[in-house]
């Protein structure tokens, strides 16, 4: 029996390869004969840059940043060392995780250290800069990076204005002229967010009450950032708000294709190919993924999505691992239930993901689980 563990992270309670080491943990006392490779998971977001120097050459480097509240703090940026690519994980400058909660203010946190890590980076000259999004602290569009790289946020008497959502309304000019080595190097955003800059489906109203927004302050964030896609296209020429996953990391996405000239892709394609993921799935005989919470997001492009599709198409049993969710799939093992609330499975999810784990290995039947799946 060979198992593939491939999670990726427990939002605010365990990374990627703390799940993925509490799961093998538990299946190995289990079936300690049981075979077990572990691929940690991540869609560009925190875990991005671990998961990809474990299985690639390549080369961390150290870099004062800003951070989402405006600290100094040290990041890292992931070179390459067989390509002249590197790579950002922006959740190691803007990361909400990096922010206390009763510190958290999705009004003035900012993306400058996005910037930050981007100037380092281009500082080596790297052909291509590749950029992953996710667990933001911010909603400021990527102001906080452009101003980093030089760009000029106006109000209409000429003042500049901060470097973050509490002065968006305000905004009436962007002047941005990229240097020759932004304009010499390519850029890419890895993200598996599919929702627009704007709206109901937007950065605001979806996922600012994940970065802490009250219902009084997602309104205030909206109009923001409704006017920073109005002066992008007057000042820049651009129209982001139809595009798709324009809201990653709270519109930094969109920002890094206003002014970098980013293009999106699957962050989880993108990870999955750099790591020779599917090498490893199509020698599983069952596949564990999981996650913090899945819903529907979830299976409409997050990384667990993207791995029970593949499962399904190359007939490999999935079974999902998850802190929390309102599916039914009877394929999903859940750390919450009536006895463990949510507050005490973040805090025990180590034990409790190890527990579960071994349960799943002496409960699991793999002819009768393949015979289901061939219904």
């Amino acid at each position: 029996m060979r198992v593939l563990i491939a999670p990726q992270e427990f939002k605010e309670s365990l990374t990627a390869r703390e799940v993925s080491t509490a799961i093998g943990r538990g299946i190995q006392r289990a079936h300690p004969e049981w075979e077990i490779d572990t691929l940690p998971m991540s869609d560009g977001g925190p875990g991005f840059l671990d998961i990809v120097n474990t299985h690639v050459s390549s080369t961390l480097h150290q870099v004062q940043v800003h951070n989402a509240a405006g600290n100094v703090i040290n990041a890292n940026y992931l070179g390459l060392n067989e390509k002249s690519i590197a790579l950002i994980e922006a959740a190691q400058a803007n990361g909400i995780t990096l922010i206390s909660p009763h510190a958290r203010n999705p009004i003035t946190a900012t993306s400058a250290g996005v910037g930050d890590l981007s100037t380092a980076a281009l500082k080596e000259q790297y052909e291509k800069i590749v950029i992953g999004v996710g667990g933001s602290a911010s909603t400021d569009g990527g102001i906080g990076m452009a101003n980093t790289l030089g760009a000029k946020f106006l109000d209409k008497h000429g003042n500049r204005i901060a470097s973050n959502a509490s002065e968006l309304y305000k905004l009436d000019e962007i002047k941005w002229h990229p240097s020759l080595t932004i304009q010499n190097t390519s850029f890419q955003v890895v993200s598996d967010v599919k929702n627009p800059l704007l709206g109901p489906m937007g950065a605001a109203t979806i996922f600012g009450p994940q970065k802490g927004a009250t219902s009084e302050q997602i309104p205030f964030l909206e109009a923001g950032l409704t006017q920073l896609k109005k002066v992008m296209q007057s000042s820049l020429g651009i129209d982001v708000s139809t595009l798709e996953g324009g809201a990653g990391a709270g519109g930094l996405a969109a920002g890094l294709v206003a002014f970098l000239g980013a293009d999106i892709q699957s962050g989880f394609n993108f990870v999955a190919d750099t790591i020779k993921f599917e090498k490893y799935l199509k020698a599983a005989d069952v596949v564990i993924t999981g996650e913090g919470r899945y819903d529907d997001q979830s299976a409409n492009g997050k990384t667990t999505g993207h791995i029970k599709k593949l499962c399904k198409k190359l007939q490999v049993p999935c079974i999902l691992f998850v802190g929390e969710t309102t599916s039914q799939d009877k394929d999903i093992w859940t750390l919450t239930n009536d006895i463990t609330s949510k507050e005490n499975a973040m805090h025990e999810a180590p034990s409790l993901l190890e527990k579960m784990a071994r349960k799943w290995a002496d409960d699991y039947k793999f002819k009768d689980h393949l015979a289901e799946s061939d219904q």
